[in-house]
């Protein structure tokens, strides 16, 4: 019999990492903005080989842990087919100022971009009104003042007080009879108050909005907000006295309304002070001014910028043999806000800080369990046996008859239902013991018997699997059956983010700091992973230091910096407890006439969270199932004394005892042949349990226009301490070559974290504007991979050398990838696979996969996804409906027939923003 009982990896396994990213030239630039637009359709629902079963069938999970690679080489983007081709202005790689934002006077505003025009220290005392407008609906609003004919529209100045500065508004004024000023029933315009106060706004989930100023935090909920038919959204002066703590004070004679706003005094202490080393101060800067590129950061296995949205994705997964599995990934940002300052000494500082939470389903238990039904026919065998003589033992009487045998008789309920074989023998009598006559008279009866009155002599032996074949009456196919089990866990956790740029002349620095607290919920290390999560309340955030000088800062940063610090080394799949990095490039001095004279970036830094550990665990089982009662093939025996011919030989404790010299002896001696149906049933169970372990990594890179040095290391704090180090290095050429080694080195390598060095070559050739081949080939080699679960050698094949070519044609991509078996020890199998995918319009997508030759032992035969987007915005709601057709190969039984299954395995997924 030749079972393979299982082969837990249905298709390949390598180590995770980080995805390295690499400045992308002119001709690609189109790609690249659409990749780092905090609008793009998430790259979960632009590849063909993201839905292919080892992603998307399996772990919603795995997805968000390939959106670290948002700003992916540009060959592998412009091969996605993407909802979205066309580029906003505002996601131009390059930083242009804005044109000003105009309150009552044209006021010009510095904010986050390339510009040969120097900075003016002015103020921005204006306030977008597309930001700072609460979004909801008017049903949710609270109209508390009744407009009646005792409101009219007046036109007013108001001012703040201490200041100059006044502003025309028109305002509802309600008088009585006595018309008397009712100076709390006035309503002022929502949006004009908003500007007057700079206050900036940020709507949150729960129906309410932040309003910030300097020196200033409050929450005020949107049903607070009066509506006036005539003037839209609108404070009345009272409700600016409870909500803002304002005092108002109307004067007639030059008829304007003079605000007193508390936390202006104290603004204008701290500003006085503050301005002694600043030409333009720390303000607030309009989000819509700052492009997404500089504000990119990668977080828990996504990415997100300053203008991120909420976002839920959810999703079911279930097939034929496996249970349904609900999954999430959702993210909330809290708050969001950008500052820019400029100081006397000519360093001009942007500062993006940002609340997030992040609630998400990571996989707690893969358990697959495989059964085997193998119809046996047995074979079995009776002994049964006796010998009785005058008595010739010392202390025995001559005249007495004893028994010459033991007494052994085979408890038939003691059957091993994994053999079959007997476990417990009775022993009724001794060697040697004297014989009753009634027993005599009974085992002289024809047919075997053991005695009478309650004495059993002799020997009565029942062995029902002394051998079989394959098959029976019943069935001669073997049947099999394979089921999976997945078990999800809840994870939740709050980030805070804060990135610092700084730019002189001549430089740029840039430092990052990520801080995150949650936990995965029913993770047997959640107390300690909760106790070193209070270290980052100690540990201090990045503040890059830069020397300042005579001349202007140089606003034409070296994109090359925002590339570094995005190819930091974080573990992939991972949470974030406290990353620090900080990077420094060279800024152009003059237009740039080749991109490739733009100078490298460096960045370096420390990682510390906790990383995914899975142990594993292989059980089996076997046993007999009966199912029909025995069939005699033959029986044979005989019984006498003397004056028969039978010939008995007992030997005991050494002495033997023969008919031959024994008196008055009687003998029994029987034995039976049978056989019987039976199914041999076999279980195998494969159980992965996932915690989440300590993970300490530094590492850094230097990043240039055409390549890429990485260098990293770290510990893995598991039930084996794992160090390990890596190295990696990418060249991607304006002539559309790309190539890239990189390896990496563990001290104690387990199944999932080995040692192993990886190497590719793609090359793009462009056919049309719209159309290019793109051919490639890598190697994957791993060296020490563990393969050893519980004293069984599982030797999952990782190794392969692969050649693979795509064709994209305008909306058509086709793609072969195959996998040479046999050059590399424990590679894959010879392997073809090709796909398939046509974007019928900006909301339809279909994609499918075929693998015509795959000698794997498990597998992926085929599948396809359907993804609809469900608008006509670019950030409407995406549908993808996947399904994936997989087979096991499980060996051969005892009688050379193949074993294996099948199953489908379905997903339906829902992106969606809000």
């Amino acid at each position: 019999m030749n079972h393979l009982i299982y082969n837990p990896d249905l298709e390949t396994k390598t180590n995770s990492e980080s995805t390295i990213i690499v400045a992308t030239h002119p001709k690609f630039t189109d790609i690249t903005e659409n990749v780092i637009s905090s609008e793009f359709s998430s790259p979960e629902f632009n590849s063909l080989e993201n839905f292919s079963p080892e992603y998307s069938s399996q772990n919603i999970n795995n997805n968000y842990s390939k959106d670290i690679g948002y700003l992916a080489a540009p060959e592998i983007i412009s091969d996605d087919a993407s909802f979205s081709q066309v580029t906003s202005p505002q996601e131009k790689l390059e930083f242009r100022d804005k044109k000003p934002i105009v309150a009552v006077k044209a006021i010009k505003n510095s904010s986050f971009v390339e510009s040969d025009r120097k900075l003016e220290a002015t103020i921005n005392t204006a306030v977008p009104e597309t930001e700072n407008k609460p979004s909801f609906s008017n049903k949710a609003i609270e109209i508390k003042a009744k407009m009646t004919s005792d409101f009219k529209l007046l036109k007013v100045g108001i001012k703040l007080s201490g200041s100059n500065a006044i502003v025309s508004i028109l305002v509802n004024v309600k008088q009585d009879n006595s018309q008397d000023i009712n100076l709390g029933e006035w309503l002022l315009p929502y949006n004009e108050v908003i500007k007057i106060l700079k206050l900036n706004v940020t709507n949150l989930t729960d129906g309410k909005f932040k309003l910030i100023a300097p020196g200033f935090v409050t929450y005020v909920d949107q049903k607070q907000i009066r509506k006036d038919s005539q003037l839209g959204l609108v404070f009345s002066i009272t409700d600016l006295q409870k909500l803002f703590n304002i005092n108002a004070k109307f004067d007639n004679k030059n008829n304007i309304i003079v605000l007193e706003v508390p936390w202006l005094k104290q603004e204008k202490k701290e500003t006085s002070q503050t301005n002694k080393n600043y030409t333009i101060p720390p303000r607030y800067v309009p989000k819509n001014s700052v492009n997404t590129f500089t504000t990119t950061i990668p977080l828990n296995n996504r990415s997100i910028n300053h203008l991120t949205k909420s976002e839920i994705t959810s999703g079911l997964s279930f097939g034929d043999t496996q249970n349904t599995t609900f999954d999430v990934n959702a993210i909330f940002p809290l708050n969001s806000q950008i500052t820019e300052s400029l100081t006397k000494n000519n360093i001009f500082t942007v500062e993006q800080t940002g609340d997030y939470l992040q609630l998400e389903t990571v996989r707690k238990t893969n358990q697959s369990i495989i059964n085997i039904k193998e119809p046996k026919t047995l074979i079995g065998t009776q002994i049964q046996l006796s010998l009785i003589a005058s008595c010739a033992l010392p202390g025995t009487n001559p005249e007495s008859l004893c028994s010459y045998t033991p007494s052994l008789i085979t408890e038939q309920n003691s059957l091993n239902p994994q053999t079959l074989f007997p476990t417990k023998f009775l022993q009724p009598a001794k060697f040697g013991e004297v014989v009753t006559p009634e027993s005599l008279d009974t085992i002289k009866q024809p047919g075997f018997q053991l005695g009478k009155n309650g004495q059993q002599i002799g020997l009565d032996l029942l062995f029902p699997n002394v051998g079989s074949s394959f098959g029976n009456t019943q069935s001669n196919k073997t049947a099999v059956a394979r089921n999976e089990r997945l078990e999800n866990t809840p994870a939740g956790f709050y980030s805070t983010v804060r990135q610092v740029v700084k730019v002189n002349d001549r430089e740029a620095v840039i430092g990052r700091t990520v801080r995150g607290f949650g936990l995965v919920l029913d993770d047997k290390n959640i107390l300690l992973n909760t106790a070193l999560q209070l270290s980052h309340l100690i540990l201090p955030d990045v503040e890059p230091e830069i020397t300042g000088g005579a001349n202007p800062p140089n606003k034409n940063i070296n994109r090359n910096l925002f590339f570094a610090a995005n190819n930091a080394w974080i573990p992939a799949n991972s949470f974030t407890i406290y990353h620090a990095g900080i990077g420094r490039a060279e800024t152009p001095k003059k237009k740039l006439t080749d991109i490739r004279q733009a100078a490298a970036a460096n960045f370096e830094s420390m990682w510390f969270g906790f990383s995914p550990v899975t142990k594993r665990t292989f059980t089996s089982t076997s046993r007999y199932e009966l199912t029909s009662p025995s069939r005699v093939i033959n029986s044979e025996g005989a019984e006498g004394d003397s004056n028969s011919n039978i010939d008995f030989l007992s030997t005991f404790n050494g002495q033997n005892f023969s008919t031959q010299t024994l008196n008055n002896f009687y003998s029994q001696i029987y034995l039976t042949m049978f056989n019987q149906d039976a199914n041999f049933i076999s279980s195998s169970q494969f159980t992965e349990k996932t915690n989440y372990v300590p993970h300490l990594t530094i590492g850094g890179n230097i990043t240039g226009t055409e390549d890429i040095f990485r260098y990293y290391g770290g510990i893995i704090a598991g039930d084996n301490i794992n160090a390990y180090f890596g190295l990696g290095y990418t060249k991607n050429t304006l002539s559309g070559l790309t190539y890239s080694v990189a390896g990496i080195a563990y001290t104690n390598p387990d199944y999932d974290y080995y040692s192993n060095v990886r190497a590719s070559i793609s090359k793009k050739v462009n056919l049309s504007k719209n159309s290019h081949l793109l051919l490639s080939t890598g190697l994957n080699y791993a060296f020490d991979r563990d393969t050893n679960i519980g004293g069984i050698i599982f030797n999952s094949p990782i190794n392969s050398v692969t050649l693979g070519a795509r064709a994209n044609l305008g909306n058509v991509s086709f793609g072969l990838l195959n996998y040479f078996g046999g050059i590399l020890p424990d590679s894959i199998k010879n392997t073809l696979r090709t796909d398939l995918t046509i974007k019928f319009n900006n909301n339809f997508i279909l994609s499918g996969y075929y693998t015509p030759i795959n000698e794997s032992l498990s597998r992926s035969r085929y599948g396809m996804e359907a993804k609809f987007k469900l608008g006509e915005k670019k950030n409407s709601p995406i549908l993808s409906f996947s399904w994936n057709n997989n087979e096991y190969k499980l060996g051969t039984d005892s009688g050379n027939n193949n074993l294996g299954v099948g199953n489908n395995i379905f997903t339906l997924f829902l992106k969606g923003n809000f």
